[in-house]
C-alpha cells in the first residue's frame, strides 16, 4: 500500500445545511455534465461492495485492528450529483492551486460557486475564479462548502492523495489504512474505513482531479435509504486489451430472476460476487482484446419480474484507447443480437499439393466480441488416419495435419464464438506419393554358380505404401554375373 497524506474529519449535524438543494440523477447510472466520471463511478461501486460484506473486503488489510467494529452487511450508499460537484471541486481545488490534501478550503470560496463552478470549462477549482478576489485568502470550512452545492447533512469527508493510479487499488489504499486500535470509534487515522463502513450514511459524492497527485474526496451525507435494484456499475481496467471486470451493485427485496451483462448484444449471466440476496455486487468478465469501442449495460430481472437495466437509457463504453465515450445514447444491442462470426482469412494449406507428410493449416476470423474469444475446430473429409493439432481452441487457426495415406481431403474449419454461432471456411488439399524407397525381392539371396534368379523390385511412397505408378528402374550387379532383361 502506497504512502497516504490525509486529513478528515467526521462530524454529526444537528440540523440541515441550509445552500443548493440536492440533485439526484435523472436516470439512474445516466452522467450529467461530466459527472461522474468513469474513477468516479467505480470507486462508488466499490464502496457498495465493501458494504454489502465489510468482513470479505477486510479480509486483505494487513493492520485493521478494528475491523470486528464491522460484522455485517450495511445498506448501499446512492450517487448524489450535488456532492459529486462538491467532491471534485474540492480535489481540483486542491490540486490546481498546489495546496496539499486538507477538509477545508484554502481560501473564502465564493457564495455563488455552485453556478461559478464550470468543471470542462473556464472555472475548474483555480483561485482566479473560486475564491473571493481571486486569491487564496482565509478558509472556507468543509461544511460551509459543502453547503454551497446541497442541502444534505454532512457526516463525514476523506481527502487524500494516494500512490495507486486506478480507482480499485486508490480504494484499497484508504479502505485498508492501517489502524492498531481496537477501538470502533473514529481514531483520526481509520477513518476512510470508519466513513466507507458507517451504516448511516445514506449518500456520497466521490471526487477524483490530478495536477501532480492522485487527489481523492469522499463527502458522505444522511439521507433516506437508496431506492432501485441496480445502484451503481462499470468496469475495470477502463482501457481494454486484456480480462476486464463487470461490476454492479444490487439492492432489493429479494434475489435477482436474472442477472445478464450485455455487451454489444452478446450476453453472459453475472455471478454474485459479495453481499447477499437483497444486497450484493455482481461480476462477469470477459476478454476483450485490440482497441475496438464496445457497448454494454447491466441487465436484470427483479425478484419482482420487473425488468431493470443500468445505466437506465443508453450504454457505458469500454475500448481500447480514450476515444471510447464512457456513455452514450445509444443501447446496445437487444441480447440474443449477437452477430455471427465472419471469415477475415479464408482456410488455407501450407504446402498444398503435399510431397511429404504434414501441411499447415491456418484460418483466421473475426467476432463483434473480438477474435480471442473465438475458436476453431477442424474436420477433414478424405483417407482415415489423418490428425490434426492444436484443434477445437482459439491456438487452432494455425494447426498442422499429419497424415497416413496419399490421397484428395477436403479440410473444414468451423469458426465459433461465445455465443455458439459459427460459420465455416475449407480448403482442399492434395497429397502426392512420393517416391522414398525401393524394395528388391529377393532380399537377401544368393546365387550358385552358372544359376539364374529372378528380382522384382516394389517402390513405396513416404508411408511406405507401394507407389500406384512403379518408377523404371535399371538393374545392376557387382562381384560378377551378368543381367537379363
Amino acid at each position: 500500500m502506497g504512502v497516504l497524506r490525509l486529513l478528515g474529519l467526521v462530524v454529526v449535524m444537528l440540523a440541515t445545511l441550509v445552500g443548493a438543494s440536492s440533485s439526484a440523477l435523472a436516470q439512474r447510472g445516466v452522467p450529467q455534465g461530466g459527472f461522474p466520471s468513469w474513477a468516479e463511478r467505480m470507486t462508488l461501486v466499490y464502496v457498495n461492495r465493501s458494504r454489502a460484506d465489510p468482513q470479505a473486503d477486510l479480509a486483505g488489510c494487513t493492520v485493521c485492528a478494528e475491523r470486528a467494529c464491522y460484522p455485517s452487511a450495511v445498506t448501499p450508499v446512492g450517487y448524489d450529483f450535488a456532492l459529486n460537484r462538491a467532491s471534485r471541486f474540492h480535489s481540483a481545488n486542491l490540486e490546481i492551486t498546489g495546496t496539499g490534501p486538507q477538509t477545508d478550503s484554502p481560501c473564502a470560496l465564493l457564495g455563488t460557486l455552485s453556478t461559478a463552478y464550470v468543471p470542462t470549462g473556464t472555472c475548474v477549482g483555480a483561485a482566479s475564479c473560486a475564491c473571493v478576489g481571486g486569491t487564496l485568502t482565509g478558509t472556507t470550512t468543509f461544511v460551509q462548502r459543502i453547503a454551497r452545492f446541497s442541502a444534505l447533512t454532512l457526516l463525514g469527508e476523506t481527502v487524500a492523495n494516494v500512490a495507486a493510479t486506478t480507482p480499485r487499488t486508490a480504494f484499497y489504499e484508504l479502505l485498508w489504512t492501517p489502524e492498531a486500535s481496537t477501538s470502533c470509534a473514529n481514531s483520526g487515522t481509520n477513518f476512510p474505513r470508519f466513513n466507507i463502513l458507517q451504516a448511516n450514511r445514506r449518500n456520497v459524492g466521490i471526487g477524483y482531479y490530478r495536477v501532480a497527485n492522485e487527489t481523492w474526496t469522499h463527502d458522505f451525507t444522511s439521507g433516506t435509504t437508496v431506492t432501485g435494484t441496480l445502484i451503481a456499475g462499470g468496469h475495470e481496467p477502463q482501457l481494454t486489451g486484456s480480462t476486464v471486470e463487470f461490476r454492479t451493485n444490487y439492492f432489493d427485496t429479494g434475489a435477482p430472476q436474472a442477472a445478464v451483462l450485455n455487451v454489444d448484444g452478446l450476453c453472459s449471466a453475472m455471478a454474485l460476487e459479495r453481499g447477499s440476496a437483497t444486497n450484493a455486487t455482481y461480476l462477469a468478465s470477459r476478454t476483450l482484446a485490440g482497441t475496438t469501442c464496445r457497448r454494454y449495460r447491466f441487465e436484470f430481472i427483479g425478484p419482482g419480474g420487473t425488468a431493470v437495466v443500468l445505466p437506465e437509457t443508453g450504454s457505458y463504453g469500454a475500448g481500447g484507447d480514450a476515444t471510447c465515450a464512457d456513455w452514450t445514447a445509444a443501447a446496445p444491442p437487444v441480447c440474443g443480437t449477437n452477430q455471427t462470426p465472419t471469415i477475415a482469412t479464408a482456410a488455407s494449406a501450407t504446402p498444398n499439393p503435399v510431397a511429404a507428410t504434414t501441411t499447415q493449416l491456418s484460418v483466421l476470423g473475426a467476432d463483434d466480441a473480438g477474435e480471442p474469444a473465438l475458436t476453431y475446430t477442424w474436420a477433414v473429409a478424405g483417407a482415415a488416419g489423418v490428425t490434426i493439432a492444436p484443434n477445437g481452441t482459439n491456438a487452432a487457426k494455425t494447426a498442422t495435419a499429419t497424415f497416413a495415406t496419399a490421397g484428395a481431403y477436403i479440410f473444414t474449419v468451423t469458426v465459433r464464438d461465445a455465443g455458439n454461432l459459427t460459420t465455416t471456411s475449407s480448403v482442399s488439399v492434395t497429397v502426392d506419393q512420393t517416391l522414398t524407397t525401393i524394395a528388391v525381392a529377393p532380399n537377401p539371396t544368393s546365387v550358385p554358380q552358372s544359376a539364374t534368379q529372378q528380382f522384382t523390385h516394389n517402390g513405396l511412397d513416404q508411408f511406405g505404401i507401394t507407389m500406384g505408378a512403379q518408377p523404371t528402374v535399371t538393374w545392376t550387379v557387382s562381384g560378377g554375373g551378368t543381367i537379363s532383361a
